[in-house]
């Protein structure tokens, strides 16, 4: 399973901003930014947010100043499943 399928599975049902080549913004009910979505070659890298806000225009790269916090690989797609519901719903 290539990164981009996981990032596909992670976010089915829920609202992402593509900003940049390789970056999608998860987005919460308000439209603010949640955490940051990288997908790679075999894992897609979450990036919290320490604060929510409105996305950053399309192209800038790292502009929240977020790291990664989890590398979800294909067997852990429920567990970042379950990691992408909590941080919108928080």
């Amino acid at each position: 399973m290539t990164g981009l399928e996981i990032l596909d599975r992670l976010v089915r049902g829920q609202t992402v901003y593509h900003r940049s080549e390789d970056s999608w913004d998860l987005l919460d009910a308000a439209g603010l930014v949640t955490a940051v979505l990288c997908p790679h070659k075999q894992h897609v890298s979450i990036a919290p947010l320490a604060d929510r806000r409105a996305p950053a225009p399309e192209g800038r790269l790292m502009p929240y100043g977020e790291r990664v916090e989890w590398k979800i690989t294909a067997d852990k797609v429920e567990e970042g499943v379950e990691v992408v519901r909590r941080l919108v719903e928080a």
